[in-house]
């Protein structure tokens, strides 16, 4: 049985052709809450986006690609720091797949990731 492949400009066409899916969108919002300081409303933003990630009954494993190439292609991460991003969020998806606690398991990820970009 052969499989269909396309080359790969036709795959960037159907996979980037100006559609954000939700979760380039939420990705975008955790981004930007990044670079504002601690405080207990972004603190409620990222425990409410944690939470409807879980509710709406979204992929996690593509939220987490999706979440790692957006903070990857930032140029102003050390490459150091992009390494321990990528452990964590292998730490959390095997967590997350062997866990019952799937909301507090993103919201360690999450704030983790805030604490690597704030400390570097």
């Amino acid at each position: 049985r052969k499989e269909l492949k396309l080359p790969d400009s036709a795959q960037k066409i159907i996979y980037d052709n100006g559609y954000n899916t939700p979760y380039h969108k939420i990705c975008e919002k955790i981004i930007n809450l990044y670079s504002s300081k601690l405080n207990s409303q972004m603190y409620n933003d990222i425990r409410e986006i944690s939470y409807n990630l879980i509710k709406n009954n979204l992929s996690i494993n593509y939220f987490y690609y999706i979440l790692l190439s957006k903070i990857i292609r930032k140029e102003n991460i050390r490459e150091k720091i992009k390494y321990k991003i990528i452990s964590y969020i292998s730490e959390s998806q095997y967590n997350y797949n062997k866990s019952y606690r799937s909301v507090i398991i993103l919201e360690s990820l999450l704030f983790n990731i805030y604490n690597l970009l704030t400390s570097g």
